[in-house]
């Protein structure tokens, strides 16, 4: 099979969903994710915008095919500039496109009503997490955010051709064996 001919050979767009749950309700959560991907849809087409891809992308799934990955799925609830060094790294060591997917947090997204958020929280202002999510290409270079203290998606082209070249010093079948 030549690889001209893989599904995302052509390209295709990338997205990543940057949003707060809402808190201790799955079901709304999903219903806000979904909201915030209509409402934020690219024009041209992206993954992402059934519940059972959303879901997927919150579970971290790589996408992968006999040429490799095309895509690296990472989310997290780091918040610090090792995690932007950490996504570059990643990027630029596997040759392939990284989403990182942070969970922007608010304190207002914590009811008021929680017994902890007044023993805890309080005092505190403005956003928890302000969520960095972010989408890096093979190069190591950003192709869109770090998204910080909002909710939102990101997105960008990713084109396959854009994957090939050295993997540089990390082999993950055992270079260290």
């Amino acid at each position: 099979m030549n690889p001209s001919s893989s599904p995302t050979a052509a390209g295709s767009r990338v997205a990543v969903v940057q949003a707060a749950p809402v808190f201790l309700d799955l079901e709304r959560t999903l219903e806000k994710l979904e909201a915030l991907v209509e409402e934020g849809r690219p024009p041209r087409p992206c993954p992402g915008r059934s519940r059972n891809a959303s879901a997927r992308w919150r579970r971290g799934t790589a996408r992968r095919s006999a040429w490799g990955e095309q895509t690296h799925v990472v989310p997290t609830w780091d918040r610090r500039e090792p995690w932007i060094s950490t996504m570059r790294h990643v990027a630029k060591e596997g040759r392939t496109f990284v989403r990182g997917a942070c969970q922007a947090f608010h304190i207002d997204d914590v009811p008021d009503d929680l017994p902890f958020k007044e023993e805890y929280l309080a005092g505190h202002e403005g956003w928890l997490n302000p969520g960095l999510s972010v989408i890096v290409d093979p190069d190591g270079e950003f192709r869109a955010g770090p998204l910080e203290a909002r909710e939102g998606i990101l997105d960008a082209d990713a084109r396959a051709d854009e994957r090939v070249g050295p993997r540089w010093q990390l082999d993950v079948a055992g270079h260290y064996g």
